[in-house]
């Protein structure tokens, strides 16, 4: 899937990459899921993307369209009972170099995608999604000059797990599933 995002994004000449934009749909959504599949909704994250897109733009028109089935596949993966998502990442065939670079602009997205969310941290926010929200911002100004071997390889594979893990947590802290109560009858 990575592949083809980033095929997309080529394609209407989007200044981001596939993890990249990624990050930014997946912070996006954890700040503001109640409004994701509103017809309605703020899209500031894909005006981020496309910019002003001209009418007849039949490219540009195409890649939005992917872009917004991303956005709901990415919802969907939140919203999900197993709490599986994967990061769009580059695969394994990659270089580790590759990767890593996917990654930080994986979190430079993550971390916009909040801002564009209008995320603000306050007091109430519990100390994982203050520490998150920090080692996100740390993990995307990190060195991507790594050699090949399997210490860093299992290093890359850590970090993945962690974001995954982290943005699951930091989603479900902001909207706590509501238990419905059994009705008195």
């Amino acid at each position: 899937m990575y592949q083809a995002i980033q095929t997309t994004l080529q394609r209407i000449e989007a200044q981001q990459n596939a993890a990249e934009v990624h990050g930014i749909i997946c912070g996006y959504l954890c700040v503001r899921p109640a409004n994701a599949n509103s017809a309605n909704s703020d899209q500031s994250w894909l005006h981020v993307v496309l910019g002003d897109i001209e009418a007849g733009n039949i490219v540009a028109e195409q890649g939005k369209s992917v872009l917004i089935k991303l956005k709901t596949w990415v919802l969907d993966q939140l919203n999900s009972a197993d709490m599986q998502i994967d990061l769009l990442l580059p695969t394994d065939q990659e270089s580790l170099a590759t990767r890593v670079i996917a990654l930080t602009e994986w979190c430079d997205g993550f971390l916009l995608g909040i801002s564009l969310g209008q995320f603000k941290a306050s007091t109430k926010d519990s100390d994982n999604v203050k520490e998150f929200i920090d080692d996100v911002l740390r993990f995307s100004q990190m060195d991507t000059q790594l050699e090949e071997d399997e210490a860093n390889e299992k290093a890359y594979m850590e970090l993945v797990e962690y974001l995954r893990v982290g943005m699951l947590t930091f989603y479900e802290e902001l909207h706590p599933v509501q238990a419905t109560k059994p009705s008195l009858q």
